[in-house]
């Protein structure tokens, strides 16, 4: 691995920090993933990437929903109109 340095808005700063410490993970693992899948996004030609990024989320999040598995084309489709 190789050291940097980033300088970060106090907004940048906040946010890194409330995600890492939500997951808790350290601020290091969190913008190295932010990488990974930002950059997974912009190579149009590695779709293995974009999906290794995609599957990484899986049960990442939780949403006190009990029918998500029965409706959740209806929940996606509601996120993406907002």
């Amino acid at each position: 691995m190789k050291k940097t340095q980033i300088q970060l808005t106090e907004y940048q700063f906040k946010m890194v920090k409330e995600i890492s410490d939500k997951r808790k993970i350290s601020s290091a693992k969190f913008i190295r993933e932010a990488v990974d899948f930002y950059s997974a996004s912009l190579l149009t030609g590695d779709q293995n990437a974009k999906a290794v990024n995609a599957l990484k989320i899986i049960g990442r999040y939780k949403s006190n929903k009990k029918d998500i598995s029965q409706n959740h084309d209806d929940y996606l489709e509601k996120a993406i109109n907002k």
